[in-house]
């Protein structure tokens, strides 16, 4: 798990970078700032987890369910009101990408925690 927060803290500073470099898109800036905060928070996250793993795991679990959220409201936001100002399709795209990102980190993190659950240690 610890690798993944790690792949998981780059992924997201990578589609935050992407959406800094495109800046012009309308909505591009808010996403990589979200993208950014999330990435640089789940990075610290990992980095923690190495003395603490289980806090810094469970705190990184967290903030990928905050970033899924996130996501979901923009997506959803997106889908009811199709008046909103003339966006790329560039930026819904990205949203989606890390809303499915940190969906996925989610699942692996839970079934990580299940399977912990299920280690007992025989006594001695």
């Amino acid at each position: 798990m610890l690798i993944l927060a790690f792949l998981y803290a780059a992924s997201l500073l990578v589609l935050g970078g992407a959406a800094l470099l495109l800046r012009d898109h309308p909505g591009a800036g808010e996403f990589a700032y979200s993208a950014v905060f999330f990435g640089g928070s789940m990075l610290i996250c990992a980095f923690f987890s190495i003395n603490m793993r289980r806090h810094g795991l469970s705190a990184a679990a967290f903030l990928a369910f905050l970033a899924f959220l996130t996501g979901c409201n923009k997506i959803f936001t997106r889908l009811t009101s199709p008046t909103l100002p003339d966006q790329s399709t560039l930026v819904p795209i990205l949203t989606a990408l890390l809303t499915v990102l940190s969906l996925a980190y989610l699942a692996a993190s839970l079934r990580a925690w299940q399977l912990s659950r299920r280690i007992v240690v025989a006594p001695d």
